[in-house]
């Protein structure tokens, strides 16, 4: 934090949107396995299967983006995370 900005709370992380779907898939890529979806249809209360609620959720990063123009792809990310 060389620049040492004014704000000091920021959301961090990549601005591409992707599905939860997408985050699993990419999650099980990194360890190279292979998901296995279930799939809760309409009858079905979703918090007895899930902890969150159905909506959707977009972190806002523009101010990080103003610090730091490039970020690393997420499946990067998540790699390094598992590393």
């Amino acid at each position: 934090m060389k620049q040492k900005p004014a704000q000091h709370i920021f959301n961090v992380g990549n601005k591409d949107t992707i599905s939860i779907r997408e985050w699993v898939a990419l999650c099980y890529h990194v360890v190279e396995k292979q998901a296995a979806y279930e799939y809760v249809y309409g009858d079905i209360e979703q918090r007895n299967y899930f902890c969150i609620y159905d909506y959707e959720y977009y972190l806002d990063v523009s101010e990080q983006y103003k610090l730091m123009h490039d970020v690393k792809p997420i499946s990067v990310g998540l790699r390094e995370a598992l590393d």
